[in-house]
């Protein structure tokens, strides 16, 4: 069995050409318990062991106690591979039962339900899920799957091509992003109308994997250039896209940038394969930051705060 780390390593994050769907069900894990939400893995695919209970500040990190997670739903047949909520009562999980796409929903209660309007029939494996709110919510991954619901269940396919979105983001319901795999330089872009349209940030030979932003005109895409993406690559834009100056790197493995946050607009933060830990104060120019010890990769980053 293949671990968790494998499944979002170097395969559909690291953006090499050769991905497909079928190599991703191959390497995924089976058996997924939502509430140990990873952040970064080993090569040997042990989660590394957490034992701080983080609060809003660093000084109330507790180093003896450890989280207090509760198991609400596990499925061996199921990979959940996103997470997303408008507030604590709706709460959306994405992945892939088999090859068959798999929505579900929760209001808070511990309790899991399955949407199958429009979700039924689907092979396609879900990779991310956004909304606005509570009544504007999008889904998307391999397949050319692009869906969006108004939050009452009922999900609507929306045409995008043959794409495979890897990250939705907006800044609001007029206002919305996915990047996709090889996307030479390309994202997507729509006003909630239900039309997207391809915006050309980078140059041919990069793809971006994330979008994240503090307003619709202060917008970073983050991704990979060079052979098989694996230098990292940012474009500040929308408007007037403008490459990043990133930091030099310590050797020529893949490097590149999986998700991106931010706190602010002066303090942004990228992460990505082999450890890599980049940060912006918003000037432009990228640092790069030790992350512990080990070959890791990370798939996502979050923060309560800059703190």
């Amino acid at each position: 069995m293949r671990s968790h780390c494998e499944k979002h390593g170097r395969s559909l994050f690291g953006l090499v050409p050769w991905f497909n769907q079928d190599m991703l069900h191959q390497r995924g894990v089976r058996a997924i318990v939502l509430g140990s939400l990873l952040g970064a893995c080993g090569d040997d695919g042990v989660t590394p062991r957490q034992d701080a209970v983080v609060t809003g500040d660093d000084s109330a990190v507790d180093s003896t106690a450890g989280p207090s997670w509760i198991k609400e739903y596990e499925d061996g047949t199921v990979m959940l591979d996103a997470v997303w909520g408008s507030g604590p009562n709706d709460i959306y999980v994405v992945g892939t039962r088999g090859s068959a796409a798999l929505v579900l929903h929760s209001t808070g209660d511990g309790v899991w339900q399955e949407q199958t309007d429009g979700i039924s029939g689907l092979n396609a494996g879900l990779y991310t899920v956004w909304g606005s709110g509570p009544n504007d919510v999008y889904i998307g991954g391999f397949g050319d799957t692009l869906l969006h619901s108004t939050g009452n269940g009922v999900w609507a396919p929306q045409t995008i091509g043959n794409l495979g979105p890897l990250q939705i983001w907006g800044t609001g319901p007029t206002d919305v992003y996915f990047t996709y795999a090889q996307s030479g330089g390309n994202v997507y872009h729509s006003t909630g109308t239900g039309t997207w349209s391809p915006l050309s940030i980078g140059t041919s030979g990069s793809t971006f994997s994330s979008v994240w932003g503090t307003s619709a005109t202060n917008v970073y895409f983050a991704g990979g250039t060079d052979t098989n993406y694996r230098t990292p690559y940012v474009v500040h834009g929308p408007s007037s896209p403008t490459e990043e100056t990133m930091p030099a790197l310590p050797d020529a493995f893949l490097r590149n940038i999986f998700k991106l946050w931010g706190s602010g607009p002066n303090d942004i933060y990228g992460v990505g394969n082999g450890g890599m830990v980049y940060r912006s104060t918003g000037s432009g120019t990228w640092t790069l930051h030790a992350g512990p010890p080990g070959n890791y990769t990370f798939s996502d980053v979050w923060g309560s705060g800059p703190n």
